[in-house]
């Protein structure tokens, strides 16, 4: 199944320019904004969860390839979850503070991987196959956001994505390599996995 209904407020995901969920491949991001989640209330203490496979394009990358971005409208609080220059990176703006970036490792390009991104008011940690490969001091958690919509795929030509879940804190290492122990043997060997979008 390849459901692209979020699981708590029912809110739907739009597809744009070209982006495509298939059985077996997740959702297929095509160029900049290729998809948005509707109504979804994100910031605070939370953490972002996804299965990923990168493009070459992406892995090659000078600019930001990102996954996820939800930002307020004028642009002055959010936070990201991307690849850029080599490394999985996580991103927090929380309003009145500069920016801070928590950088992981690096991804292979065409393969699965579980990158897990943590926010609380005191650091942003980034996990990848359930190991821990980055921590960064934070100024604050991300600033509480409500949307129309917040962008799943920005710049992220060719990059699959399934089973992106939110949390309302930030999970602890050992939850991150339960999550990830749960869901491997389903990407093993390229394999697929379920749904595309569950918010739990």
């Amino acid at each position: 199944e390849c459901d692209l209904r979020d699981q708590v407020s029912a809110a739907n995901v739009t597809l744009q320019n070209g982006a495509a969920c298939a059985d077996g491949e997740g959702l297929v991001l095509v160029d900049a904004d290729s998809a948005t989640m509707t109504a979804v209330e994100t910031g605070g203490e939370m953490s972002l969860a996804l299965w990923v496979k990168i493009s070459a394009d992406c892995h090659a990358a000078t600019g930001k390839c990102r996954f996820i971005m939800f930002k307020n409208d004028d642009n002055t609080a959010g936070f990201n979850l991307y690849y850029e220059n080599g490394m999985v990176k996580a991103s927090s703006k929380p309003e009145g503070y500069w920016m801070r970036t928590a950088e992981g490792d690096a991804l292979d390009a065409g393969a699965w991987a579980h990158v897990v991104a943590t926010f609380s008011e005191s650091t942003i940690d980034v996990y990848q196959d359930g190991r821990h490969t980055a921590t960064e001091a934070a100024l604050a958690a991300p600033a509480r956001l409500t949307r129309d919509s917040n962008i799943i795929g920005k710049k992220a030509d060719g990059v699959a994505i399934h089973q992106l879940q939110v949390w309302d804190r930030a999970l602890d290492a050992a939850e991150v390599a339960r999550l990830y122990n749960a869901t491997r043997d389903a990407y093993a060997d390229d394999g697929g996995g379920s749904a595309c979008l569950t918010l739990p």
